[in-house]
């Protein structure tokens, strides 16, 4: 979508005053990136070589295990061993609701939960996942991420934000689950970046 900037000049008609095109255009909106659509189960999936383009980052996924892990966690710049990420869950299935939080979390940033190989048959977890302020080299990176699932009368939808304590411009995503369990066959993962004019 391109937005078109309007000058500080403006002209006057009958006593009201409108805008001029100053005919530059702003190329702003949401980019794709990169997908990923998983033929059969898999470990891990990475973004690499991101161009530093955009002024955020999202990440759709929608996505099982395929056995009996469900937590999906996300690192940058292959930083997945030191103690610099925090988070905070807000969740709910329902009938009851829990939050939870840490700090110097190790490794990586838990961005929600999915549907396990027991759980109902073809059941997925959504994604919304966002990365603020991406390609910033004065700031930690925000992570905001909104999934949830529904299992025929149960599930969960979940609310969780994480802290990337590095002011290191993101070049690498990896998505992974956090018990080591595989991601299963037809999960669906996409890249998108996030230009401001």
């Amino acid at each position: 979508m391109a937005l078109r900037r309007l000058s500080t000049s403006s002209i006057q008609t009958n006593g009201k005053s409108s805008k001029l095109w100053d005919q530059t255009t702003f190329q702003s909106g949401m980019f794709a990136i990169a997908t990923v659509s998983l033929t059969s189960s898999a470990s891990q999936v990475i973004f690499d070589n991101i161009p530093a383009d955009y002024t955020h980052l999202q990440v759709r996924i929608v996505a099982r295990s395929a056995s009996t892990g469900g937590s999906m966690r996300i690192d940058f710049n292959s930083d997945g061993t030191g103690t610099n990420y925090a988070r905070h869950l807000l969740m709910g299935d329902g009938s009851s609701s829990s939050s939870t939080g840490a700090s110097g979390d190790s490794a990586t940033a838990a961005v929600g939960d999915f549907p396990v190989s027991s759980s109902t048959s073809n059941t997925f977890s959504g994604y919304v996942i966002d990365i603020l302020d991406a390609f910033k080299t004065n700031k930690n990176k925000t992570i905001r991420s909104l999934s949830g699932h529904d299992l025929n009368g149960s599930g969960m939808i979940q609310l969780r934000s994480a802290l990337w304590m590095s002011q290191n411009a993101i070049t690498k995503i990896r998505i992974y689950e956090g018990a080591g369990s595989n991601f299963a066959a037809n999960s669906h993962f996409a890249l998108y970046g996030i230009k401001q004019g």
